[in-house]
């Protein structure tokens, strides 16, 4: 499962980046550059801050979280 994520991130990484380089005017390139890595250092802290709650007691809690975010 992780190898598809894995994948699926980086073709959705690299083609939003590229596209957003490609049509975005010259004067603000870097800017969205940064906020793309900002965007992604986000949720990889915010995956970080998750991981000490996935373990099997914490299950309930951690799909109960989830769900409340998404919904």
């Amino acid at each position: 499962v992780y190898i598809f994520v894995a994948i699926r991130e980086l073709f959705t990484f690299v083609t939003g980046l590229k596209y957003l380089y490609k049509n975005s005017p010259s004067s603000i390139k870097a800017i969205i550059q940064a906020i793309s890595s900002l965007v992604t250092s986000v949720g990889s802290t915010y995956i970080i801050g998750l991981t000490p709650i996935t373990y099997n007691p914490y299950l309930v809690i951690f799909y109960t979280y989830l769900t409340i975010i998404i919904a």
